[in-house]
């Protein structure tokens, strides 16, 4: 009996089962552990990079940037200087001298700083020492701000030493802001790295101006009304002799002949007995003053060459009258310092 073998087959390509790896032997009744198939590390996905940090929001005022910021303070001041003309133009249209030259003068370097700042963020010392001046938090700046922040300067420090602010400036830490900067909302930062967001036009504008210029005339005005009414006659008579010899000739004799006058009627002047001293001093500057001139004209008489004689002797003069008019100023009689 034969018997029939069965048909060889090729064998077929074997494939290897995916590896599993065991489950743990201990797990909680009643659970199967799923297989866990070999590949790739699973990682979290990387969150989203934070958004740069905003340059407006200050930065750190090392040496270098304080140094400019003290530039910049010392341009601004310089700037402010020629100011000093207009307002004792005005004062002097309102008969007033002294300290209403001085408020009209402050009142001047404030618009200077307000109206540059609110327009550009940058005075001149600002622009040139790469600074500008924007809000904290980003937004316009605004009026009332800048004029916070430039009114704030008088307790800040100007004229003078910035003392106030320099102290508000170290107890603020790298932002260096002053008393100005933390009652606006601004800050002093790098011109170059932050734009500068100007707000709405608002009737302050016009406001913050005149109220400035209103309470410093007022000021000076009120500063001459106060002022003791023998002293306040003894100027009076002084700037008599001052619009006298502005529209006079200004030749020796005639200085001389206006000096002697002036000296005269103060010495006619009633006074009240409580400055009984305050009469003895001003009249012994006068006389000073006066003994002083006489000598040189005297001299200019007698010599052959009376322009030599002049300018020999003219500093004698100068450095009385230097002195003269600096207690004059002292007392209050700004006039009789002229």
């Amino acid at each position: 009996m034969s018997s029939t073998s069965a048909p060889h087959l090729p064998a077929s390509p074997s494939v290897d089962p995916p590896v599993t790896t065991p489950a743990p032997e201990h797990t909680a009744a009643g659970s199967v552990a799923p297989p866990v198939t070999t590949g790739p590390a699973w990682s979290a996905p990387t969150p989203p990079s934070p958004p740069p940090a905003r340059k407006h929001l200050g930065y750190k005022a090392g040496d270098a940037r304080l140094r400019r910021r003290l530039l910049a303070l010392i341009i601004d001041s310089i700037v402010c200087i020629p100011l000093i003309v207009p307002s004792l133009l005005v004062m002097n249209l309102l008969g007033s001298t002294g300290p209403g030259v001085g408020f009209l003068y402050l009142a001047a370097c404030l618009l200077y700083f307000f109206l540059l700042e609110l327009r550009a963020g940058q005075t001149v010392g600002k622009r040139l020492a790469g600074l500008r001046v924007v809000r904290v938090d980003g937004r316009p700046v605004d009026v009332m701000g800048i004029g916070a922040r430039n009114g704030l300067r008088l307790i800040d420090g100007i004229p003078g030493l910035p003392l106030v602010g320099a102290l508000s400036m170290a107890l603020t830490g790298e932002r260096r802001r002053r008393i100005g900067d933390l009652a606006a909302g601004t800050i002093v930062v790098e011109a170059d790295q932050n734009e500068f967001v100007r707000g709405p036009w608002s009737p302050l504008i016009v406001i913050y101006p005149l109220v400035w210029v209103a309470m410093a005339i007022g000021g000076g005005l009120l500063a001459e009304s106060a002022k003791e009414p023998y002293l306040a006659k003894i100027d009076a008579i002084c700037r008599a002799r001052v619009e006298a010899q502005n529209r006079g000739d200004r030749s020796l004799e005639y200085v001389l002949a206006l000096s002697h006058e002036e000296t005269r009627l103060i010495e006619t002047l009633r006074y009240p007995p409580n400055l009984v001293s305050t009469r003895e001093e001003v009249l012994a500057l006068k006389y000073r003053v006066d003994g002083v001139a006489d000598g040189i004209a005297r001299d200019m008489r007698a010599s052959a060459d009376p322009q030599h004689t002049w300018q020999k002797e003219q500093p004698q003069l100068v450095a009385v009258a230097t002195q003269t008019n600096a207690r004059f100023e002292a007392m209050g009689l700004h006039y009789c310092a002229q």
